[in-house]
């Protein structure tokens, strides 16, 4: 039986999801979707075109996850990594350090 790349992604996507859930439900409880709200964020290449974004949203939408779906880009992805983990710093200093890192390997 051949899958399409969609349902391909959804199936991984559905596994993984359940896997997620699992692991959160042990740490905090079973009720956790009843208590917070859920957002759910994935990274996706910086140069995927429209179509293949709405594929990818698609794709989580058929593995049931939470409507609270966001593609990021994965240069932007990992500028709010360095932001996060460097909170203590200044905030002016890392992002011209991270606006500067992101121009030079984009070139």
């Amino acid at each position: 039986m051949r899958k399409s790349p969609e349902r391909a992604v959804a199936d991984y996507l559905e596994a993984f999801w359940a896997f997620v859930r699992d692991q959160i439900a042990k740490s905090i409880g079973v009720d956790f979707e009843d208590i917070y709200t859920i957002r759910i964020v994935l990274t996706c290449p910086a140069i995927w075109s429209p179509r293949a974004k709405d594929t990818t949203k698609n794709a989580a939408r058929l593995a049931k996850m939470p409507d609270t779906i966001q593609l990021v880009s994965e240069p932007e992805a990992a500028t709010l990594a360095v932001l996060h983990e460097h909170n203590d710093r200044d905030l002016l200093t890392v992002s011209c350090l991270m606006m500067n890192w992101t121009r030079c390997h984009a070139d």
